[in-house]
């Protein structure tokens, strides 16, 4: 049996495939298990793992990581699917495969195909409850939306804040989701431009002031400041598009999509055009001028509050 796992949610990859090594290992051992690196392998190595008869075992399992990096391999897949035992197990990890590719294309038509895409944000704040549930602890629906918000749509960093809360009291509330965990740039920016945009000042200027401490250059911020803006001018053009559209044509992840879509629809397409013209000009000044970019950013937040 070939099987194939792929797609970007690093986590829930890992964890299938772990489940279906243990799997395999409390039944048979690890003798019968060999795991290949396609970076460090050749097509003649990979070959003769397939062919070879498992070790004091009447089945073995290979797992081979990044098979699509090696070039002979990618043109003789269909010998090494060919040459997979029905009575073994072959695994095929491919993250981030070219889904245009003959190869994908292969893989998809002639082996049992799994991705693992990455979750929408309400889809991960559910995953998030029943997680903690499972591991004795307390957290609620809205919290753990708040969670989602604070950190990001990547299940990995969620499953590791999680852990780390978990550690830290069985009851995870919101007091110490602030306390526990820091937010990531790219929400902070979000959020940022939420708050000047709805006209809070005051939260704007405290959030680009938690990003200096936390050890964020205003170059960097600019930089952000203008990539989220980019994104909300995009999605504000995108007219009567339905959110899948959207992000089939310009990748954006449905965190990113929604928050973009929130702070869009604050702004109205004439603000949208005034701040990245500001944006575009300040940008300049910073590059080509010796001003002060701590209070250049806050007099901008402020003027656009």
């Amino acid at each position: 049996m070939v099987r194939v796992f792929v797609g970007p949610n690093s986590y829930a990859l890992r964890e299938a495939v772990k489940s279906a090594r243990d799997k395999f290992m409390e039944k048979y051992g690890d003798l019968a298990l060999e795991v290949i690196d396609g970076e460090e392998s050749s097509y003649e190595h990979i070959l003769m793992a397939i062919e070879s008869v498992p070790f004091l075992a009447p089945k073995k399992m290979l797992i081979i990581y990044g098979l699509g990096n090696i070039k002979e391999a990618v043109e003789n897949l269909d010998a090494l699917i060919e040459a997979a035992s029905e009575n073994d197990e072959l695994i095929i990890v491919e993250p981030k495969p070219d889904k245009r590719s003959s190869y994908f294309k292969n893989l998809k038509k002639n082996t049992q195909l799994t991705e693992f895409k990455d979750p929408d944000e309400g889809e991960l704040a559910h995953w998030l409850v029943e997680h903690a549930k499972n591991r004795g602890a307390e957290l609620s629906s809205a919290d753990a939306a708040y969670l989602v918000q604070r950190i990001g749509g990547s299940q990995q960093r969620a499953a590791n804040e999680l852990n780390k809360l978990i550690d830290y009291g069985a009851v995870i509330s919101r007091e110490t989701i602030d306390y526990m965990t820091e937010a990531s740039p790219q929400t902070s920016v979000f959020n940022l431009l939420d708050a000047a945009f709805g006209g809070n000042a005051g939260k704007a200027i405290k959030i680009y002031e938690e990003q200096r401490t936390q050890g964020e250059e205003p170059i960097k911020i600019m930089a952000m400041l203008i990539w989220q803006m980019h994104l909300v001018a995009l999605v504000d053009s995108a007219g009567g598009r339905t959110d899948q559209e959207i992000m089939a044509a310009s990748g954006l992840k449905p965190f990113t999509l929604n928050k973009s879509k929130s702070i869009a629809r604050k702004m109205g397409r004439q603000r949208i055009k005034a701040a990245l013209s500001r944006l575009v000009e300040l940008d300049r000044q910073l590059k080509s001028t010796s001003i002060d970019a701590d209070d250049a950013l806050k007099d901008l937040l402020i003027s656009i509050s």
